[in-house]
């Protein structure tokens, strides 16, 4: 009973793949190999073969076949569209050709007219150019004198009111005038706080300098 259970199982399953190999939405090719009977999967299978080899030669067969189709097809297209493309071709440069022709006197005309206007335009504007030019180099030229005068006068004034600054700033004149500069370690002293006891100073005059150490400080209250 065992025995026959698993026949039924096989003959189930070999159903099942004839059912699928059937419907399958592409064909199929078999190639069980072995197999000294006709099996029903070979059957429904769109081709059969012998061995898995044989399914393969067979594949290679199929699209060596298929190149040789689109090969012969590029072949026929290309020959179809030389055949139509190359008197379209020629009446195209043909064409070209004539309204080269047709237009090239019109177009010299206009050539020639526009290089007339081009040559009496570019005298006539050098012309004024060259007016407005001397125009422009005389307005600048009295401007710029004008100009530079006003500058250096002003720069003259500014140069006098500061040469007269400095002459009553000048310590020389001030210390003739009997003021003193007092200097400690080379620097002006301006300020009281700048001192204390003990410190060295210098104190200068018109006539000369003394040199003096503080004893006391004296501060206004």
């Amino acid at each position: 009973d065992a025995q026959e259970s698993r026949g039924l199982g096989d003959v189930y399953k070999r159903q099942d793949m004839a059912r699928a190999v059937a419907t399958f939405p592409i064909p199929v090719i078999s190639g069980i190999g072995h197999s000294t009977n006709e099996t029903v999967v070979e059957m429904v299978a769109h081709l059969n073969r012998i061995t898995p080899t044989a399914v393969a030669d067979t594949l290679v067969d199929i699209y060596r076949n298929l190149d040789n189709k689109l090969q012969n097809m590029k072949a026929y297209v290309s020959s179809i569209g030389d055949h139509k493309i190359k008197p379209e071709k020629q009446k195209l440069l043909n064409a070209i050709h004539y309204l080269k022709s047709y237009a090239a006197h019109p177009i010299t005309q206009e050539k020639m007219r526009i290089q007339r206007w081009g040559t009496l335009v570019k005298n006539s504007s050098e012309k004024r150019i060259l007016g407005e030019h001397n125009k422009i180099n005389l307005t600048l030229k009295s401007k710029l004198t004008q100009g530079s005068n006003n500058v250096l006068s002003r720069a003259t004034n500014k140069l006098g009111l500061l040469e007269t600054k400095l002459n009553i700033l000048d310590p020389k004149k001030l210390l003739k005038r009997g003021y003193s500069m007092t200097v400690k370690d080379g620097k002006t002293v301006t300020d009281l706080e700048q001192l204390k006891e003990g410190d060295e100073i210098t104190t200068r005059f018109h006539t000369g300098s003394v040199e003096a150490k503080i004893i006391k400080i004296n501060r206004d209250e």
